[in-house]
């Protein structure tokens, strides 16, 4: 969204209470609408438990709360809103054991549903009890069933056309399950089946998609001419990345952050002409990979442009840049793409591409 504010987000959560923050799909913490958060909600609960499984965290929902649950439970009751530092604070003055109490409270309480974020004290969450916060949430509004299928539809409506492993690798739902729910919906006449050229297997589209797409076969040309200028850079574990990963592995390549890492589930991808044109990770440094370097240079002072506003939004006041394509910014292999960052006004200094940003 051009001219988005961040305070809004915070407006709508914490004020309005249209908006909810919780963990869903894997750890990324998410925010969605109100309304939804039952079918989020019960539709990725087992997902976040076997992705939490997958790191050795054992989580099980519905959660059987122990004496120290309990006791976190009444101090927030008693003193709500509170701060991780306040409820650490207490179990010690009472006793009670303080490990993983980032687990408990962020995967199990708030993991549950049982607590929620209701604002910030500085830069820490605030906590309090959901029941509190949103007294006429249903969360069992909807079956896990119907929440799953629910959630598949909202991945086609997206995404799609997606196959039945792009489906698995967003959702984390069983290949047997899911295949089971397309073809549910395939009964309903929901969903359709589709070949694209120059792509194996069978993709899976929304029925009103395919009617969309027929309406725009005489306007292709149009669509064409506007993706000349089109640059977008997503963030990190943005939703497309993740969301078509498996695919996007066959020609992108996924940085470890070091050697003895896993490789980052989901960089940033940079995207002109509507073709990925880069991906870049921030942690621990910012660095950015070039996987089309004639389309990227073509757009480069618009991508350069577009980095800068995504960093800004994130809330860098400085950007620095230490890697290009896997070299140091000083080596002669990226002299090319340097040249464009310093006439964008970034300073080479101690082998780093640095620019102070514009936060006003």
């Amino acid at each position: 969204m051009k001219s988005f504010n961040k305070a809004w987000l915070d407006e709508l959560a914490f004020k309005d209470r249209k908006l909810v923050i919780l963990h869903l799909m894997r750890v990324t913490l998410h925010y969605v609408t109100s309304s939804e958060l039952p079918m989020y909600y019960n539709a990725t609960r087992d997902a976040l438990r076997k992705f939490l499984s997958s790191r050795s965290i054992e989580i099980e929902y519905p959660i059987r709360l122990t004496r120290l649950h309990k006791a976190i439970l009444e101090f927030i009751r008693k003193n709500k809103p509170v701060t991780t530092s306040q409820i650490r604070n207490f179990l010690r003055q009472n006793n009670l054991p303080v490990e993983n109490l980032h687990r408990i409270i962020h995967y199990q309480l708030a993991g549950s549903a049982i607590i929620i974020r209701c604002g910030r004290k500085g830069n820490k969450w605030l906590w309090t009890l959901m029941e509190d916060w949103l007294p006429h949430l249903d969360l069992n509004l909807m079956s896990e069933g119907e929440a799953k299928k629910w959630l598949i539809l909202k991945y086609l409506d997206a995404f799609g056309p997606s196959t039945i492993q792009d489906i698995v690798s967003w959702t984390w739902h069983s290949v047997r399950e899911t295949k089971s729910i397309i073809e549910e919906l395939k009964h309903e006449e929901a969903v359709l089946p589709a070949k694209i050229t120059g792509l194996d297997g069978t993709y899976r589209l929304l029925s009103e998609d395919y009617e969309r797409l027929e309406e725009i076969k005489s306007d292709i040309e149009h669509i064409k001419s506007r993706l000349h200028n089109f640059i977008r850079v997503l963030p990190e574990f943005d939703p497309l990345t993740v969301g078509l990963r498996k695919r996007l592995r066959n020609y992108l390549r996924f940085p470890s952050y070091k050697p003895s890492a896993r490789p980052h589930p989901a960089p940033g991808v940079i995207l002109a002409e509507g073709e990925v044109v880069a991906t870049y990770v921030t942690w621990p440094r910012w660095s950015i990979e070039f996987t089309n370097e004639k389309l990227a240079l073509a757009h480069l002072n618009l991508i350069i442009e577009h980095v800068e506003r995504t960093a800004t939004f994130q809330g860098l006041n400085e950007l620095s840049i230490w890697k290009i394509n896997g070299k140091p910014v000083h080596s002669n292999s990226v002299r090319k793409f340097v040249k464009k960052f310093l006439e964008a006004g970034f300073i080479l200094k101690n082998n780093i591409l640095n620019k102070r940003l514009n936060t006003t």
